[in-house]
């Protein structure tokens, strides 16, 4: 019945199944005023009240339709600067709802959690609360904490800290909140450490951690014995731009063909039908399974994930090919619009501090074999002379034509030697 999340929080008393987003980007802070409820009231009508049916019918199934029995009786409510909540309601939009009456379920996070605890205005919260987890004793608060692993260190010690101070503004025991903390991030073979951080987050005493369960899930068998070999060669050759922009479905029937799919049994016109159509094809293929195989709960190199899947081919076409897979399978995805391969690539890029230039062209010292009429090239740090003599300027380049320049200063304090080596730091 009652619950706090978070991405951190939840929990709740009155309405049943009613929830509410209690944060920064929640309508509005402060005192009802009329121009805000207003304006709120304008914003719903032309965004959601006014829409075509299509559009509405689209925004309910992404869930950005708000869940009110009667939307423009609230908003009707608004223009007399009223925030009624239906009994019928599922769901509450403004901050003033939610202090009229306790909702079920509250989304906050623990900034906002922390100014809750504080300020007066949200102290009916609290009231309401701790008055229904001390009318019954089977009544527990269920508090959920998303992306656990991310609270360590002193952010950790600082969020532990404001759930002990969230349980004394209840005034309950400890045992009266069951707490579900999810993460994908739980190392393997230290489940002792993991309890004991479990415990120091959501203040458990030492003695009770036999009560704490960690619930991992389980991972299907990945079968690829009649699966569909691919020549890494080939699958180098294909175009992955076709698989972006407007041509993706023309990229994605030319890979179905490429692969030996059944590209005979989809509508290309259908996104949704091609989508469904790769998740149950793409399994066919051995070199994403091996992928998937490889991936599977944890990181692995590029480099080495090419080659693990395709071991007879060098480095690049196997590269290439990987590079395939890869842009493929996140386009599948079944009818509950789970991705087939729901990878993270890290791309990781290091910066340099600037390109400098011999301005030279005879230079001794250059290593490059170029017509272009430079000395030696400086990457970071770079000297003001060359060891040839020639002055070191920076070598820029003109995004729109591609020519290069060199970056010299002027002193105007020195008309006869315009072109000086950077006095005074210019």
């Amino acid at each position: 019945h009652a619950s706090i999340v978070s991405c951190l929080c939840v929990f709740g008393i009155s309405h049943f199944g009613l929830y509410y987003l209690y944060s920064s980007t929640t309508p509005y802070a402060g005192e009802i005023k009329y121009q805000q409820d207003k304006a709120l009231a304008a914003t719903l009508q032309a965004n959601l009240i006014d829409r075509d049916q299509e559009t509405v019918d689209q925004l309910k199934k992404m869930g950005k339709y708000p869940a009110k029995h009667d939307l423009e009786h609230f908003i009707d409510g608004l223009l007399e600067q009223k925030h009624i909540t239906n009994d019928k309601d599922a769901e509450m939009i403004t901050r003033f709802e939610m202090q009229q009456h306790t909702p079920d379920i509250l989304i906050t996070n623990y900034s906002m959690l922390e100014y809750m605890l504080m300020r007066q205005e949200e102290q009916s919260i609290w009231k309401d609360t701790s008055e229904w987890l001390k009318a019954d004793d089977e009544n527990k608060l269920l508090f959920i904490i998303d992306e656990a692993h991310m609270y360590r260190g002193a952010s950790g010690g600082e969020v532990a800290l404001l759930i002990r101070r969230f349980i004394n503004k209840l005034g309950v025991d400890r045992k009266k909140i069951q707490f579900i903390l999810t993460s994908a991030s739980i190392p393997k073979n230290e489940e002792n450490k993991v309890k004991q951080f479990i415990a120091d987050l959501t203040a458990m005493d030492d003695n009770d951690s036999s009560n704490i369960a960690i619930i991992r899930g389980s991972q299907e068998i990945i079968d690829n014995h009649s699966s569909i070999k691919l020549d890494a060669e080939l699958l180098a050759q294909f175009d992955i731009d076709l698989l972006h922009g407007k041509s993706r479905m023309t990229g994605i029937r030319q890979f179905g063909k490429l692969a030996k799919l059944d590209v005979d049994s989809c509508d290309f016109s259908d996104e949704k039908q091609v989508e469904n159509w790769l998740y149950k094809e793409l399994v066919k293929i051995k070199p994403l399974l091996s992928i998937m195989k490889n991936c599977r709960g944890n990181a692995i190199a590029f480099d080495e994930l090419a080659k693990k899947v395709f071991p007879d081919a060098n480095s690049t076409v196997a590269k290439k090919a990987t590079s395939v897979l890869l842009s493929v399978a996140p386009l599948a995805k079944n009818k509950e619009g789970q991705v087939l391969f729901p990878s993270r690539l890290h791309m990781m890029f290091r910066g340099i501090r600037g390109i400098y230039a011999c301005s030279n062209p005879n230079c001794h010292a250059k290593k490059h074999v170029t017509n272009l009429p430079l000395g030696k090239i400086y990457i970071g740090n770079h000297p003001d002379i060359c060891e040839c003599g020639g002055k070191v300027y920076e070598l820029l380049n003109d995004r729109t034509c591609g020519a290069l320049f060199l970056r010299g200063y002027m002193d105007l304090d020195y008309p006869e030697d315009r072109f000086i080596w950077n006095k005074k730091g210019a």
